[in-house]
């Protein structure tokens, strides 16, 4: 049986990431995933798709993007939407950060986060999606 998650927080733990479940929506071999678990990806091994909206975050979109890449989990998918900044943040993402990213996603008017989130998820492959603030918050 596969697994879905919402996971909404992840700290390091004995050199290992950890994420924290926070809505779960099967059970995988029988064993129930509650709200509050802390997990390893090692246990739950599964394709994660990582969407970051942006608009406007011209200075903090490098750090990010590149904190991102820089994680343990093996198996994900980095999307990257723009929701038609006009600080040169598309220039950024179609320029140097254009190849650390999977996916960019490009809104040709602003629509706001949730429009910016769902066009994430509209072309994410990943079994889990997670959610990245590209301000660093």
């Amino acid at each position: 049986m596969s697994i879905s998650l919402v996971i909404c927080r992840h700290l390091w733990w004995g050199g290992r990431e950890k994420f924290l479940v926070c809505n779960s929506y099967c059970m995988r071999n029988a064993s129930p995933l509650a709200l509050g678990d802390w997990i390893s990806l090692d246990e739950y091994p599964m394709k994660l798709s990582i969407v970051i909206p942006v608009y406007n975050e011209r200075e903090t979109l490098q750090s990010v993007v590149e904190a991102v890449r820089a994680c343990t989990v093996d198996d994900f998918e980095l999307i990257v939407v723009d929701d038609a900044s006009s600080d040169g943040t598309r220039e950024l993402l179609e320029g140097p950060l254009g190849n650390l990213a999977d996916r960019l996603v490009f809104h040709d008017r602003n629509q706001g986060k949730g429009a910016a989130l769902r066009s994430g998820v509209a072309v994410a492959r990943g079994e889990s999606v997670l959610f990245q603030d590209a301000d660093l918050e």
